[in-house]
């Protein structure tokens, strides 16, 4: 190569093996985690794992029910794969050689660089003003294959054998909407995203809009929150978990203790993966014998857990708005101090201390060590976390008015997975699509969106208008094209809104086609499994400590009933010129069903006004 005069930098660009290993595996030596952009290597770990060698075939979808693949909490640099260039110049359009330089971005595909560490990496190298896009098309190619070659690759090994593939796809910059609904059962935590709707939301919206029954959640686990957990914390944070559309619940840890041998070293409570010196982080809620204060109460909670689920699992999901979220993967604002969500971070304001930023001396030293390898680049400010904060007074107001909402993503939209006010994978519904603040859309989102907008389903705009594409490609002529469609639209019967909370949630209200409307603010929320045009199963949860009424117009018809989940109890709810009212203690729930015959084995123990008296007292 002879290079033309002025001076030049030459950047190589190269692929190696990772050497990752399994993290915390008790097998020694670990061997090496299997490489998810390369689909044979995938499905030949579950042949080697769980195949004809093993003689586990018998026992597919009996004893083995399926398998689970956890958080993708990778420690890379940059993840790649051999063919990446040819599947990128495939799927977006244009070659990624020339520009090449402008993806590396110092541990932009490491969990623990990026979550744990909290190091937001600025791009090592500039080469245009769009380099941004650049970067966004690499990380939705990477996002494709990863879906194709391990999400669905492992769900397809799973189905074809009676199994089920059960994962939490998220932890690095993916479409996780897709990546979730791509799992037999997707599954969420309360360990990620500060165990905040917006986190526990993904899922359930997953399952709603690819037609996935079950919804799990790794349960009752937050940083720095052991050994603090009570059976109120436990019902509460049930109460979270459902309201967010999760119907399977899955307890973080074990209940078996180790004492660790006859002397006994680790005292009567016994040694906890999940805590103690060898795991700084001191998460789970150690639900076991050992946590004498908590275990006693365990049976009555589980109860509770199983006649909820079992509602739960009924009818169709009846979601209200659907939000659009423009983004890669998930970053958001989840502040403790002050927050009006509860149980964020495990923490139940009038019982908990605020948490403590405490951090592990093994996580300084890291921090240390990482200082003294390479000079991590400045700091570069996350769009997410701006996008979030502006999001959160409008899903609180969502919430306060009883409007129930998910969220929806580009793939969905471009891919006939939502219909007119139907989500035909899930038998589903919802009432009208929100695009809050959204700097960006694809055309082919625009397009979808037009088509619903002139069936007659409501769209609203509100805050700032999406004003570019994401994408490199033809940038200049796409943006144009965005912001024409997006005026289009709006011509045509969309309307574009004020942002503030509580004109918006007004606005969406009145739009709203619903058997259920919440005529009073607070901290009751609620949940609606639709099982018939004229018959439904709602959740009713107040998530706050505080006893408080709230006061409901239902469209009403014989018979309606309550149920309460913790006691078993059963009886006819009584109206008012149409109206019903509930009291509500602190973090109590109750179910109401609408249209369905109320069982004889469940006669009614009390009346409503006996049992309104009750909570109020």
């Amino acid at each position: 190569w002879d290079a033309p005069p002025g001076e030049w930098q030459i950047i190589a660009s190269y692929l190696m093996p990772s050497g990752e290993v399994p993290m915390g595996a008790a097998q020694k030596p670990q061997g090496f985690v299997v490489d998810y952009l390369r689909k044979p290597q995938v499905l030949g770990h579950y042949e080697y794992a769980y195949g004809k060698r093993t003689g586990l075939a018998a026992h597919y979808g009996k004893g083995l029910r399926g398998f689970f693949n956890d958080s993708l909490e990778f420690r890379l640099t940059r993840m790649s794969v051999e063919d990446i260039l040819s599947e990128f110049r495939a799927r977006r359009g244009y070659a990624l050689e020339p520009w090449l330089p402008a993806i590396y971005v110092e541990g932009k595909d490491s969990v623990y660089f990026t979550e744990i560490l909290d190091v937001r990496a600025a791009p090592e190298f500039s080469l245009t003003a769009l380099d941004d896009r650049i970067r966004h098309d690499y990380q939705k190619t990477l996002s494709d294959l990863v879906i194709e070659r391990f999400v669905d690759g492992s769900a397809a090994w799973a189905h074809n054998r009676g199994l089920v593939s059960r994962a939490q796809s998220y932890g690095m910059d993916i479409d996780i909407l897709r990546a979730l609904g791509a799992n037999t059962i997707p599954e969420t935590e309360q360990l990620w995203a500060g165990g905040s709707d917006l986190g526990l939301k993904m899922a359930s919206s997953a399952a709603v809009l690819y037609g996935r029954p079950l919804v799990s959640a790794e349960s009752f686990v937050w940083i720095q929150r052991d050994w603090t957990t009570t059976a109120r914390k436990l019902k509460a944070a049930t109460d979270k978990l459902l309201l967010a559309g999760v119907n399977h619940i899955i307890y973080h840890g074990t209940p078996y203790s180790w004492s660790g041998g006859p002397d006994k070293p680790f005292g009567e409570e016994g040694w906890s993966p999940f805590s103690g010196p060898q795991n700084p982080a001191h998460f789970s809620s150690i639900v076991g014998p050992g946590n004498t204060a908590l275990w006693p109460d365990v049976p009555e909670i589980n109860r509770y857990i199983a006649r909820s689920q079992n509602l739960l699992r009924q009818g169709k999901p009846a979601i209200d708005v659907l939000i659009y979220y423009p983004f890669l993967g998930f970053h958001g604002a989840n502040p403790e101090g002050g927050a009006t969500e509860p149980l964020l971070n495990g923490s139940l304001p009038d019982a908990d201390p605020p948490g403590a930023a405490i951090e592990s001396p093994l996580l300084t030293s890291g921090k240390k060590l990482l200082d003294a390898i390479f000079t991590v680049p400045a700091e570069h400010q996350d769009a997410r976390d701006a996008w979030v904060r502006q999001l959160q007074p409008i899903v609180r107001e969502l919430d306060a008015r009883g409007i129930s909402w998910g969220w929806v993503n580009d793939h969905a939209l471009q891919h006939g997975d939502v219909g007119v006010r139907k989500l035909p994978a899930s038998g589903g519904s919802y009432g009208a699509i929100l695009l809050a603040d959204a700097p960006m859309i694809e055309q082919q989102t625009l397009d979808a969106l037009a088509g619903l907008s002139a069936a007659g389903v409501p769209i609203v705009f509100s805050g700032e208008l999406p004003a570019r594409q994401p994408g490199f490609l033809d940038a200049e002529k796409g943006d144009g094209e965005v912001r024409q469609g997006v005026s289009r639209l709006i011509a045509a019967g969309a309307q574009h809104l004020s942002a503030q909370a509580g004109a918006l949630a007004e606005a969406l209200q009145s739009r709203l086609v619903s058997p259920l409307r919440h005529l009073t603010k607070g901290s009751i929320r609620s949940y609606r499994r639709q099982l018939d045009q004229d018959q439904d199963i709602i959740l009713f949860a107040n998530q706050d400590a505080g006893s408080t009424r709230l006061k409901i117009d239902l469209v009403a018809g014989p018979p309606l009933w309550w149920f309460d989940a913790m006691s078993g109890a059963a009886w006819p709810a009584e109206t008012a010129d149409g109206e019903l009212s509930l009291s509500l203690r602190g973090f109590e729930s109750r179910f109401l069903v609408r249209g369905v015959a109320m069982p004889e084995s469940m006669a009614a123990r009390e009346s409503d006004g006996a049992a309104s008296e009750h909570a109020t007292r």
